[in-house]
């Protein structure tokens, strides 16, 4: 019994220290041309704008860094375009008692592509947005990582606002988009 109950206090410790998912896109079906993605695991949805235009949205090839249970790159989500320089793209997923919450994914930018990625959270489903971090995407595939409060409504919405592109094919590469429950921290009730 006393070799169950380490091997129970040990799976404990292991999921706290990794978090719990609660929305992971891994983008590898994605379609090129849908506005609203699914998570891939757990919950939630990525909307793209509708100023994102078909020709502008594309699934090339993406990257294993970030991507749990060594998956191999699949594919990504990519976003083309120096008129799409101040557009975004949102994340609306359920946090209610969730806690201090960590989002992570690997990007890159092509190089006359997005130079900068701010990205900002509501509370209050969207009415209004508070700056969180600024990300400079790098021309290799990179990890970015942010903290996040996961405020105490029911839902979390993130904006990444992407600017910086200085040619029409100029773009950014998203992929393994993960958000979890901050590293040690349990679920909070309510």
């Amino acid at each position: 019994m006393r070799m169950f109950m380490s091997a129970s206090f040990l799976a404990l410790l292991s999921s706290l220290a990794s978090g719990a998912v609660i929305g992971e896109w891994d983008f590898n079906l994605y379609d090129g041309d849908a506005h609203r993605i699914k998570a891939s695991t757990g919950q939630g949805v990525v909307i793209l704008g509708e100023e994102w235009t078909e020709k502008a949205l594309s699934n090339p090839k993406g990257s294993a860094m970030n991507a749990g249970n060594d998956r191999d790159a699949g594919q990504c989500l990519g976003l083309t375009g120096q008129g799409a320089n101040g557009q975004f793209l949102e994340i609306k997923l359920p946090t209610s008692g969730a806690g201090p919450l960590e989002m992570d994914l690997a990007m890159r930018r092509s190089g006359t592509g997005y130079t900068t990625v701010n990205v900002f959270a509501s509370h209050n489903g969207g009415d209004t947005f508070r700056k969180i971090t600024s990300w400079s995407p790098v021309e290799k595939w990179a990890k970015y990582e942010a903290r996040l409060d996961s405020g105490s409504g029911s839902d979390l919405v993130l904006r990444l606002v992407v600017d910086g592109a200085t040619s029409s094919r100029g773009g950014i590469r998203l992929d393994n988009l993960v958000i979890q429950t901050a590293a040690g921290s349990a679920p909070q009730s309510e």
